[in-house]
């Protein structure tokens, strides 16, 4: 755009989209583990507790904060549903473990 204020807003925001892609790596990673694996329950619950944190996080840190206050939201958003995911990979990977995989 040549919208200099749309830009400088953007500029702002360059390193929380930055933080995004580095934070949201193992979350899609373990994404994939867990849709080839078919586990989808596990899934499921994994983006339940993440959406619902990030709704909640989201809803008090943009009044506080604005636009950055739904940034850290969301980069909250994929480090808990990393987090989430990983908690149940140990049950994962003994299950094909124990099927012979």
């Amino acid at each position: 755009t040549r919208l200099a204020a749309v830009r400088g807003s953007a500029l702002a925001d360059l390193p929380w989209c930055a933080l995004y892609v580095l934070l949201s790596a193992a979350a899609f990673q373990l994404d994939g583990i867990f849709v080839g694996a078919t586990r989808t329950r596990d899934m499921r619950n994994a983006s339940l507790l993440s959406a619902g944190v990030f709704v909640a996080a989201g809803w008090y840190l943009v009044r506080v904060d604005g636009n950055r206050g739904l940034w850290i939201a969301f980069n909250g958003y994929v480090v808990l549903r990393a987090l989430s995911l990983l908690r149940t990979y140990p049950a994962l990977r003994r299950s094909v473990v124990a099927a012979g995989g």
